[in-house]
């Protein structure tokens, strides 16, 4: 910050900035990451060193299986009036091309997703988006990710920890006041032919 008077425009950015690299150190060393599924194999862009992470930086992980998280759809679709509360939020507020049984899999994935963060106490989620995820749902995971991260709980794609890092750094820039938006560039599948 230059020398300036307290009531200078400068004064109070300088400010503002300060406090905004603070909350993003204060988040990046107390986060904990839940990931869903390990990476797909030939997402080679989304590897990290989780032991690295946690010595270093003291960045946890909390890993699931796929089963942990269909078990925990299973029950937000049987006791979690959030199922059916997403449901209508997105019959009112989008334009679905998916029928009934696909929309209350969506809701019940973001309600799951949600419980599961909250469980384990994280504040990003990493998913596995696909392909089993499709096989067993029968769903992309985009609008549940996007409904999570609207709530300022980042969820990334194919189980990219530093994408969840980053994302959670950027929404602590920005003093948790608005959502972030990360653009998905791990696909890196190459298709093998034979």
């Amino acid at each position: 910050m230059t020398n300036c008077r307290l009531n200078d425009p400068e004064f109070e950015r300088g400010i503002r900035d300060f406090l905004r690299v603070c909350n993003v150190v204060k988040t990046f060393y107390h986060t904990r990451i839940l990931q869903i599924a390990p990476r797909p194999f030939d997402f080679w862009t989304t590897m990290c060193n989780e032991g690295e992470l946690l010595e270093k930086f003291n960045i946890q992980l909390s890993p699931i299986p796929m089963p942990e998280l269909t078990k925990a759809i299973r029950i937000a679709k049987e006791t979690d009036p959030a199922v059916k509360e997403t449901m209508e939020f997105l019959r009112e507020n989008a334009i679905l091309e998916v029928n009934e049984q696909e929309l209350e899999n969506i809701a019940a994935l973001k309600v799951a997703m949600k419980n599961l963060a909250s469980f384990y106490g994280c504040n990003a989620i990493a998913i596995q988006c696909w392909t089993a995820l499709q096989d067993e749902l029968g769903i992309m995971p985009c609008c549940a990710n996007s409904l999570l991260t609207e709530e300022k709980i980042p969820v990334v794609c194919e189980t990219d920890i530093h994408g969840a890092i980053t994302s959670i750094m950027v929404q602590a820039a920005a003093m948790d006041e608005q959502p972030i938006f990360f653009a998905d560039w791990t696909s890196t599948f190459i298709w093998r032919v034979s």
